[in-house]
């Protein structure tokens, strides 16, 4: 037990290097090539072997996969089906989910009734992967499945002129339960977000901003905060109030790296880590919001089985 656990990270490009840099914030871990690991983290599919999926499977070690290997490697039923045989704890990095703010908007507004949400990406980062997270921390924190996508689109980024720059729409989780979401990618000389998420519940708001860093709360009182046993410190804003962390989606990826090792150690991942099933759903979704835009028509996500088809 207090050997390093030997992690290598699959992939040379800036994905790849993002996973490196996180790990060697971690205690007990050692980076080492892949067939000395204990544990992979999956950055890059196309630095794995054909099929990539099929790899995956056969690894036959705790996985961490990143959502942008995720987004290449779902996009047949053959890698899908493959995925869903991973015999191994698999956990996605989808760091959004460890921001403090985030978690404290769960525990204050565990029910909203609405969610709009306005992210911009730059860096290394496509818009399909923007987009994973996106609707992925929607789902997290509507804490549900949507029952249907519907999305349009922009086209043309300074890089490829056939590719939408933002995407734009609607999911809806039931008759009266929606989540409005705007997602761009810009160019940029390096990795960076911009992420603004308000939610309600039609008398309550929690307004997450600045990159999952602020929330600021309206229409609670001192008794429900203290219900939600929040170990942060307000300030007044107005008649709201409002909490500030010191927190970078850097700092997710090291809380992904703490979790794949401590599956290595105790053999199964921890409860609340998100894993591959989830992060499946969202790939899924994703895919759904790019058909709908490229269709003008939306889709139905009624069955779980639909959601993972």
């Amino acid at each position: 037990m207090d050997r390093p656990v030997r992690v290598a990270v699959v992939g040379e490009g800036p994905v790849a290097r993002r996973y490196a840099d996180a790990a060697a914030t971690v205690a007990d871990v050692e980076l080492v090539e892949h067939p000395n690991a204990q544990a992979l983290v999956i950055a890059e599919a196309s630095a794995l072997p054909e099929p990539a999926a099929n790899a995956i499977a056969s690894s036959g070690l705790p996985l961490l996969i990143d959502p942008s290997a995720l987004v290449s490697l779902g996009a047949t039923p053959q890698s899908r089906a493959a995925l869903r045989t991973v015999p191994t704890p698999a956990l996605a990095a989808l760091p959004w989910r460890s921001s403090p703010v985030v978690r404290l908007a769960r525990r204050l507004l565990g029910s909203p009734k609405f969610i709009h949400a306005h992210v911009t990406a730059w860096g290394v980062d496509s818009l399909p992967v923007a987009a994973f997270h996106t609707l992925d921390i929607l789902t997290h924190l509507m804490d549900r499945s949507p029952n249907r996508v519907y999305a349009e689109s922009t086209d043309g980024t300074s890089t490829d002129p056939g590719a939408p720059s933002t995407v734009a729409g609607t999911l809806e989780f039931g008759r009266y339960d929606s989540a409005a979401f705007a997602v761009s990618r810009l160019d940029g000389p390096s990795d960076g977000l911009a992420a603004d998420v308000q939610l309600t519940d039609g008398r309550r708001r929690v307004a997450l901003a600045k990159g999952f860093t602020t929330a600021t709360l309206a229409g609670f009182n001192d008794a429900e905060v203290d219900e939600a046993d929040t170990a942060f410190s307000f300030q007044a804003v107005g008649r709201s109030r409002a909490a500030t962390v010191d927190w970078r989606p850097a700092d997710g990826l090291s809380d992904a790296v703490r979790d794949l090792v401590q599956t290595v150690r105790t053999g199964q991942a921890p409860a609340e880590s998100p894993n591959l099933v989830s992060a499946m759903r969202s790939a899924a979704l994703v895919r759904a919001a790019l058909a709908a835009a490229g269709s003008g028509r939306p889709r139905q996500l009624v069955t779980r089985k639909e959601t993972l088809a």
